[in-house]
């Protein structure tokens, strides 16, 4: 069975964008077709030790001053983290923004 693979860029927009290589705000990452935005999350955080806890909770939630994006979209108007990804789409990782 062959697997078929996509691609997904992820751009982080924060302090610890830095613990990416060379200080890049973004990276693609290879997923499985039909995988989510969590397990991109899991990728990115396998392949940078640095960033786990640090975008999401310890049980598997997005820490409350983090905001996810699928193609410019929150994620807590599609499936939250079990979104699914399709190749290219884009994943996109920022501070929530406050004010009054």
């Amino acid at each position: 069975m062959v697997v078929a693979l996509i691609k997904v860029p992820v751009t982080i927009y924060f302090s610890f964008r830095g613990k990416l290589d060379e200080g890049k705000t973004g990276i693609k990452v290879e997923l499985s077709d039909n995988s989510t935005v969590y397990d991109a999350i899991k990728q990115l955080t396998d392949l940078h030790p640095d960033l786990d806890g640090k975008i999401l909770t310890k049980s598997n939630r997005p820490r409350r001053f983090i905001q996810i994006r699928i193609n410019q979209q929150g994620i807590e108007h599609l499936s939250g983290l079990q979104t699914k990804l399709d190749d290219g789409d884009e994943l996109i990782i920022l501070p929530k923004l406050g004010g009054g």
